[in-house]
């Protein structure tokens, strides 16, 4: 498994469960609304069973009309992707959304952040833990 294939299973099953647009890397020129941008931290390469590696996951809102955060928004969305990913620490025994031999799960967020094309955003971190050696 590696990071194009991770950002492309993830991007592809968000496009099919939520109703906003989902992009791999950057957003599309001239886009304008609510949406999702999948990339990746550089991945580990090797035949390790339990081998996480870290995706980011960004949730963009539009500010509202007097250029402040949507918090509420954020918030809402942030919740519907919880529902799809399951949250996760280091201490906790979850398996995490199984997506072509990786296991999927939210492992931290941040505060909204202003973003350069009138949106603020939350950036989840998605651990992928891959146990299918098939898939390396």
């Amino acid at each position: 498994m590696n990071g194009l294939k991770a950002v492309t299973d993830l991007a592809v099953y968000l496009s099919k469960a939520i109703a906003i647009k989902v992009f791999k890397y950057e957003k599309k020129t001239g886009f304008t609304g609510e949406y999702l941008v999948v990339n990746c931290l550089p991945f580990a390469f090797g035949k390790v069973i339990n081998d996480v590696n870290v995706l980011n996951l960004n949730i963009h809102v539009p500010d509202s009309k007097s250029s402040e955060v949507d918090s509420k928004r954020l918030g809402e969305i942030y919740e519907d992707i919880a529902e799809l990913i399951p949250t996760q620490n280091e201490n906790e025994d979850v398996d995490g959304l199984y997506l072509n031999g990786g296991y999927y799960y939210i492992s931290s967020d941040s505060n909204p952040i202003k973003d350069t094309d009138g949106t603020h955003f939350i950036n989840l971190k998605i651990n992928v833990t891959f146990n299918d050696l098939k898939m390396n």
